[in-house]
């Protein structure tokens, strides 16, 4: 039979054994070696709520703006999915840049929110339908008509007025 002085010295050296499995499960999930772990307090995640895409700016890496010559287009690959072209897809990111060029502030950002586009083809023709959002903070409607292969024809709407054509 084992002695209440072996059981209390069990209970100790179980205990003991329990903490250091503890203390070395927490050293290793918490490593801060800085080749593999990013300061997440310097690190910013942005999930756009239109295209569902993540944007994530680490200390490394400058900040996404615009210059003008470039606009970080979100949600426009789901474009693709409903039929258009690479190159009808880039000639709409063009024409965002012609419109931002029109703008005392360049667009540095657009969205498409991607559960609002709709088509319809009639005759050959497609119509394209979604709302945008640009820089986070102003709401488009936008408008994209093409035959084939063709270059597309978009328009940009606010409260229904026309502020933007491309053609």
């Amino acid at each position: 039979m084992i002695s209440v002085k072996n059981k209390i010295i069990f209970f100790i050296l179980l205990f003991v054994l329990f903490f250091i499995v503890i203390s070395l499960v927490y050293i290793l999930l918490n490593n801060k070696d800085s080749r593999t772990t990013i300061d997440s307090s310097e690190t910013i995640i942005y999930v756009d709520p239109g295209s569902g895409e993540t944007i994530i700016v680490t200390p490394d890496k400058i900040p996404e703006t615009s210059t003008g010559k470039d606009i970080l287009a979100l949600g426009f690959n789901r474009l693709i999915d409903r039929g258009m072209t690479k190159s009808q897809v880039d000639k709409l990111k063009s024409y965002f840049l012609d419109y931002s060029n029109m703008l005392k502030n360049p667009i540095g950002e657009v969205s498409i929110s991607v559960d609002t586009i709709g088509k319809l083809v009639d005759n050959g023709v497609v119509d394209i339908t979604f709302d945008i959002t640009i820089d986070r903070d102003q709401l488009l409607a936008a408008k994209v008509k093409y035959t084939g292969f063709d270059d597309p024809r978009m328009s940009l709407y606010k409260s229904n007025k026309i502020i933007y054509s491309s053609r």
